[in-house]
C-alpha cells in the first residue's frame, strides 16, 4: 500500500478543489449563497480531524 498526506494534496490542489466544491454546492444549493473561501476552510479542517497524516491508499490509485 501506498501513503499519502492528504492535507498536502489538498493545499497542492487547492483551486481545483475549490471549485469544485463551488460546483457541487451551486448544484445542490443554486440558492444558498455561501463564502467560498469560509466553506473551503472549514472543510480543509474537517479532513485535518478526521484523517491521518498519512493515509493509507491502494497502490494502484498512485503513479510515479
Amino acid at each position: 500500500m501506498a501513503a499519502i498526506k492528504i492535507q498536502a494534496i489538498m493545499e497542492q490542489l487547492d483551486s481545483e478543489i475549490r471549485s469544485a466544491l463551488r460546483a457541487a454546492v451551486s448544484e445542490v444549493l443554486p440558492d444558498y449563497d455561501v463564502d467560498m473561501h469560509e466553506l473551503f476552510g472549514a472543510f480543509t479542517r474537517a479532513v485535518g480531524h478526521r484523517c491521518e497524516t498519512w493515509e493509507s491508499v491502494p497502490d494502484d490509485l498512485v503513479r510515479m
